[in-house]
C-alpha cells in the first residue's frame, strides 16, 4: 500500500497534472499578484479571477474546475481564510461582489464630475465590506484599492502649494512603503515601474518646470537607464513630431483661407491637394 501511495502521488491525475507541469505555482502566484494589484480587480474580482483561471487552466470544463479548486487553494493559504469559506462559498461571494459592482457603478456611468463618481464607487465597497466582512475585504481588496487610490493621493500632493516639494516626496515614498508593508509585495514586480516614475514626475512638475536631464534621473530611478532613455527618446519625438503637425495645421489654415477667397470649390480642392503634398513633405509627416 506504501508502494502505491508513492506510485499515485508521483503519477497526478490529469488534467491536474498538464496544469502543474505547464504551469509551475511560481507563475500562478506572479499572475495573481499582478491582476490582484489593478484597480479594477476590486471591483470585479470574480470576472477577473475567471479570466485568469481559463488564462492558465485552458478551456475544458473538467480541467478549469481543477484548476479552479488550485487557485482557491492558494488563495485560502495566502490570505487565511476561515475553514467555514469553502471553494463554492468563495467564489459565490465574488460572484455577488461583481453584481453590486454592475448594480451601483456600471450603472452610474462616469458622466458625472469626480466627486459623485467617488461617491458612488465609495458605497460600492462599502457593500462589497458588507458581502465578505470587513477584514476579508481588507485582506483581499486592500491592494486593489490603495493602488486604485494612490493617483488621487498623488493629486493632492502635487496640488498643495502649502507643503514644501521635499515633504511632497517623502509623503510619496512613505505611501508606497506602506502599500509594500502592509500587503506584503514589492510594487515594482505588480505595477509598471514607469508607472511610480511618472506619479513622482507629476509631483516634481507641479513644483517646478523639469529639465531633460531631472527626468532622466527620476525614470532611471525607476526603471533602469536603457528604458529611461527610450522612453524619453519617444516622448521627445512624440513632441516633436506634435510641434511640426501644430506647425502644418496653421500653416495649411492660413493657405487655405487666401486660396477660398480667389478660387471655385474645385479650384480649391485641386489645389490643397498640392498645398498638403508640399506641406507634407516640408514638416516631415509623411
Amino acid at each position: 500500500m506504501a508502494g502505491a501511495s508513492t506510485g499515485a502521488a508521483a503519477q497526478p491525475r490529469e488534467p491536474e497534472a498538464r496544469f502543474l507541469v505547464a504551469q509551475p505555482s511560481q507563475t500562478l502566484v506572479q499572475a495573481y499578484e499582478r491582476a490582484a494589484a489593478r484597480g479594477d480587480f476590486g471591483m470585479a474580482p470574480g470576472r477577473i479571477l475567471e479570466s485568469l483561471r481559463d488564462r492558465y487552466c485552458g478551456s475544458p470544463q473538467r480541467g478549469a474546475d481543477e484548476c479552479r479548486g488550485l487557485l482557491f487553494a492558494y488563495l485560502q493559504e495566502r490570505f487565511a481564510l476561515p475553514e467555514e469559506v469553502t471553494s463554492v462559498a468563495f467564489w459565490s461571494m465574488l460572484a455577488r461582489i461583481d453584481a453590486e459592482f454592475d448594480r451601483l457603478v456600471t450603472s452610474n456611468p462616469r458622466s458625472h464630475s469626480d466627486a459623485e463618481f467617488l461617491a458612488v464607487h465609495e458605497r460600492f465597497r462599502e457593500a462589497r465590506r458588507d458581502i465578505a466582512g470587513a477584514a476579508l475585504d481588507r485582506r483581499l481588496f486592500g491592494l486593489s484599492d490603495d493602488l486604485l487610490d494612490l493617483p488621487q493621493r498623488v493629486g493632492e500632493l502635487a496640488g498643495d502649494s502649502r507643503m514644501p516639494l521635499e515633504q511632497k516626496l517623502a509623503a510619496y515614498q512613505d505611501a508606497l512603503q506602506r502599500i509594500e508593508h502592509e500587503h506584503g509585495v514589492r510594487l515594482m514586480s505588480v505595477m509598471e515601474p514607469v508607472e511610480l516614475a511618472r506619479h513622482e514626475l507629476r509631483i516634481r512638475e507641479a513644483a517646478d518646470v523639469l529639465g531633460p536631464e531631472q527626468r532622466r534621473e527620476v525614470l532611471e530611478r525607476y526603471t533602469g537607464p536603457e528604458y529611461a532613455r527610450r522612453y524619453l527618446d519617444y516622448h521627445q519625438e512624440q513632441q516633436t513630431r506634435s510641434e511640426r503637425l501644430k506647425a502644418f495645421n496653421q500653416e495649411r489654415d492660413l493657405l487655405l483661407k487666401q486660396l477660398a477667397s480667389e478660387s471655385s470649390p474645385e479650384q480649391l480642392r485641386q489645389r490643397m491637394l498640392a498645398v498638403d503634398q508640399r506641406l507634407f513633405e516640408k514638416y516631415d509627416l509623411q
